[in-house]
């Protein structure tokens, strides 16, 4: 797992590929069964509020999840090599954000 951090939310969005939250908020989770999406996600689902955009994907070095965390202006990735994005999506639901030992690096300003 890897973080990177960026001076701003606004070039966070940049990097990450969405420069505002545009992306739908409620929607068949397509991610838990295996199929690529993108959405915003919630800390709590009582929150008003976004926590941040979520995107899985599967690419030539496999399954991949991508997210930002607005609040700490980072972007986090993880990479499943089998491909299996269901697995990594429950990962991911489960403590993916918040598991031990996740590699920081600095984005650009």
């Amino acid at each position: 797992m890897q973080y990177e951090r960026y001076a701003t939310v606004a070039a966070m969005r940049v990097a990450f590929g969405t420069s505002a939250l545009t992306i739908r908020t409620d929607h068949a989770d397509l991610c838990a069964q295996g199929l690529a999406d993108e959405w915003t996600w919630r800390a709590d689902p009582a929150d008003a509020a976004p926590a941040g955009t979520y995107r899985c994907t599967v690419q030539a070095d496999g399954a991949r999840l991508d997210w930002t965390t607005d609040s700490l202006r980072t972007v986090g990735r993880a990479i499943r090599a089998d491909g299996d994005l269901h697995e990594l999506h429950g990962w991911w639901a489960a403590a993916g954000p918040d598991a031990p030992a996740a590699a920081a690096t600095e984005g650009p300003a």
